[in-house]
């Protein structure tokens, strides 16, 4: 449960509050967010087959889902004040979320099936292709425990998003759910930034069917029932750009050079998602980038020829959602 805890946000919720307490007197419709007199945020929902007002944990686990802002709040009606009140509501599964308060202050989580999993090391965070540029932060002293994630080489948890070959799907507890169309990821509250590379344990997992539009009841996908798997057409429309590369065409034996990176992966006003990058020096070197990085911003990697010689930098850039692209660039090195 939260609330908007600094003093003046809190005041101007509770007369923002009793302004619409009085001009709707009948509940609120499935979904809708709404603040109670003293400031606490609920989303009317279904639990159990009853009507119930749901507590957020969190700022964090409120805006954790994309269609929440705080614009889609609302005054509670009396009615809604009578609703009983059901379990907390997690952030969203998939979610990075790391504790801003208590004795785990600055640990970070991945939410998954409505629990916290820590991360074992950073190395293993990165090497799963999350991102600390795109955690939450928020009191996850209220959600249970699962077992912390120890190892790259496991499949995703239940609720990643993960690209395999250029098509997302949604890993739950029996296998992988795919996704017929943008609306039905976005009406889930998920972003394209959440979308992170499938891996080895993955492609072995079994699609079980596809992911159906979220209901003004629902919460989290991962326990809805599922259609049967389709022939559509997978999300994956998504192309990087050939990446730019900037730096010097001429370099010194022995002397470290820096080049930057930068494509971009657009579609429309959608974005294709973290880019990772992998540059060939031409001497045999191969490096990659540890995470990604945004749609157009430049990735900074430098590296030292020993022998001189003309040498083609030849990098790749892959987008979390969708199809890789390359660019070249020839130096000399004397």
């Amino acid at each position: 449960m939260f609330n908007k805890v600094k003093p003046l946000l809190l005041t101007i919720s509770l007369v923002w509050a009793a302004q619409f307490t009085v001009a709707q007197a009948s509940p609120h419709a499935l979904g809708s967010n709404i603040i109670t007199p003293e400031g606490t945020v609920y989303t009317i929902t279904k639990e159990n087959n009853q009507i119930v007002k749901r507590p957020y944990t969190s700022p964090g686990a409120f805006l954790s889902f994309s269609y929440n802002t705080w614009d889609t709040i609302v005054g509670a009606s009396a009615d809604d004040m009578s609703l009983p009140v059901g379990s907390f509501i997690a952030p969203q599964d998939g979610k990075i979320v790391c504790s801003d308060r208590g004795n785990d202050k600055g640990t970070c989580y991945l939410i998954t099936n409505g629990k916290k999993a820590g991360f074992t090391s950073a190395n293993i965070f990165t090497q799963l292709g999350y991102n600390f540029n795109f955690v939450i932060f928020g009191d996850v002293s209220f959600l249970p425990s699962t077992e912390n994630i120890d190892t790259p080489t496991a499949p995703h948890n239940p609720g990643s998003l993960i690209n395999k070959d250029g098509t997302v799907y949604l890993v739950v507890n029996n296998g992988l759910l795919g996704l017929p169309n943008w609306n039905t990821l976005e009406s889930w509250g998920y972003l394209p930034t959440d979308i992170i590379p499938a891996n080895s344990a993955d492609r072995n997992l079994s699609v079980v069917g596809t992911l159906v539009p979220k209901q003004p009841e629902q919460i989290s996908p991962t326990n809805v029932e599922p259609v049967a798997p389709t022939n559509s057409a997978p999300v994956s429309s998504m192309t990087a750009t050939s990446p730019e590369i900037t730096g010097s065409t001429s370099a010194q034996v022995g002397v470290s050079n820096s080049y930057f990176f930068r494509s971009t992966a657009k579609d429309g006003s959608y974005d294709g998602g973290l880019i990772t990058y992998t540059v060939n020096w031409g001497d045999g070197t191969i490096t990659n980038s540890s995470v990604g990085f945004p749609s157009g911003v430049s990735h900074n990697a430098s590296h030292t020829w020993t022998n001189a010689g003309t040498y083609q930098i030849y990098v790749t850039a892959t987008p979390a959602l969708g199809s890789p692209a390359s660019g070249i660039l020839s130096v000399t090195v004397n």
